[in-house]
């Protein structure tokens, strides 16, 4: 469920990543999502890109939840397209 201001994604079970050190070929999990924001956050480039999430948690091993500084409807949809590469 998502509201302006809290949500959650659900991770697809079985998406692995490559099979090179250091994650060799191994399932992703919520921490690795938490993990990716953390270290994105004050990453010139990703900062402005990541300022509307308050914080970031594992909710389970593949649900990670969000909750923003103010509500954005959009979200979800912005989010998954602005943090690529």
């Amino acid at each position: 469920m998502w509201t302006p201001r809290r949500g959650f994604f659900h991770l697809r079970k079985g998406v692995k990543f490559h099979n090179v050190p250091p994650v060799n070929g191994r399932e992703m999990v919520a921490e690795d999502v938490r993990y990716s924001y953390e270290l994105l956050k004050n990453k010139a480039g990703y900062s402005s890109r990541t300022a509307a999430i308050k914080e970031c948690r594992c909710l389970t091993h593949t649900r990670c939840g969000f909750h923003l500084h103010l509500p954005d409807p959009n979200f979800p949809l912005n989010h998954v397209t602005l943090l690529g590469p």
